[in-house]
């Protein structure tokens, strides 16, 4: 492939190569309005990250569907969908399994004339980050957070498309890559799979290695563990949040094993009049027992948490990753009590969790 850098043209989308012809899009997109209301037909919806997706069986938000004459759009293999308040976050999908799905009659459908341009490439080409940019330029409404593309004002664009033979190359190449990604994350769900049943039988001593034969002992976490709370710097307090410099860790940011970097820091101040001088440091176990409970990470960086986390420390005979692959895969429903703004785990309960 040759990386072009003469006879190019500037254009609404960017620079493009010379050849790239303006076509209307009305030329080529064809509307698809087919109303359903048979509920024997899957229902389905659009998302950002995996297109057109079939919504499993016990799913029903029918209570949520204002339009009862024509609640819903059927859509076919080979049809277009897009989100009118979405579009330029790249909420369009391209359908191409053979079972028709009903979606929100907001959504709009579309088709397009193969013999002017290609299927592929239209997808590919409509979801690239310039014409998402060129979206967003052309979205109306009197909010922001509001903005949509209308049909009718979409089908008034016009964009560069190189001839059609060149569309073709371009989409089949990048359809394969798709392909490839699509095995592979098939593949790495196989193995994390496994992995979680490996967990579970080695976790639960059902498979032991063979030069271990002592029984396990069951103790209680407060017995293995040194742990302590979190705290809040209070949130009208805006010499504690202004020019933050000290990771703050809260439930959102426990979302892998590490814990590297926090939405939000504290100051200085708070450093000194809330914590006293004293950080949690690198490499400490962190647990939630509060709202979302059992979500376990370890600190990559010195911080501070929130209330709703405990801060762990494991005595000398305990091994720190092995506590965190146990309580992460541990049934907590037998120790959590209700609260009024949701499950917590108290402090009693928290000492008397039973590991292995």
């Amino acid at each position: 492939m040759e990386n072009l850098k003469e006879e190019c043209k500037k254009t609404k989308i960017g620079v493009i190569p010379e050849d790239w012809e303006e076509i209307p899009l009305h030329s080529f997109i064809i509307e698809q309005k087919e109303y359903c209301s048979d509920e024997n037909i899957s229902l389905g919806s659009l998302t950002i990250g995996k297109g057109v997706i079939e919504k499993p069986a016990q799913y029903n938000r029918e209570h949520l569907v204002k339009n009862s004459k024509n609640p819903y759009k059927i859509v076919n293999c080979g049809d277009f969908v897009y989100n009118p308040m979405n579009l330029r976050f790249g909420a369009l999908g391209l359908y191409k399994k053979n079972k028709p799905l009903r979606v929100s009659s907001y959504y709009n459908i579309f088709r397009v004339d193969t013999n002017i341009v290609d299927m592929d490439f239209v997808y590919y080409f409509f979801k690239s980050k310039r014409v998402l940019h060129f979206y967003n330029r052309m979205a109306t409404g009197s909010l922001e957070e509001k903005k949509r593309v209308h049909f009718k004002d979409f089908l008034k664009f016009v964009l560069h498309f190189p001839p059609l033979p060149e569309q073709k190359k371009i989409s089949k190449i990048l359809s394969t890559w798709d392909n490839a990604i699509e095995k592979l994350e098939e593949l790495i769900n196989k193995k994390i799979e496994y992995k979680k049943g490996l967990m579970q039988k080695l976790l639960s001593g059902e498979l032991r290695f063979p030069e271990f034969k002592e029984d396990w002992k069951v103790v209680k976490l407060e017995d293995i563990t040194n742990f302590s709370m979190g705290k809040t710097p209070k949130r009208n307090n805006k010499k504690y949040w202004n020019n933050g410099i000290y990771s703050w860790v809260t439930i959102k940011d426990m979302c892998s094993k590490y814990i590297t970097t926090t939405k939000e820091k504290i100051s200085e101040k708070a450093f000194k009049e809330i914590f006293k001088g004293r950080i949690t440091p690198k490499g400490t176990l962190l647990m939630s027992f509060k709202l979302t409970i059992g979500k376990v990470g370890i600190l990559n960086v010195d911080a501070f948490h929130n209330e709703a986390i405990i801060s762990i420390c494991p005595k000398k005979e305990v091994i720190r990753d092995f506590l965190y692959y146990y309580l992460n895969n541990m049934d907590y429903s037998k120790y959590i009590d209700s609260a009024v703004k949701g499950r917590t785990l108290n402090k009693s309960k928290l000492q008397n969790i039973k590991n292995p």
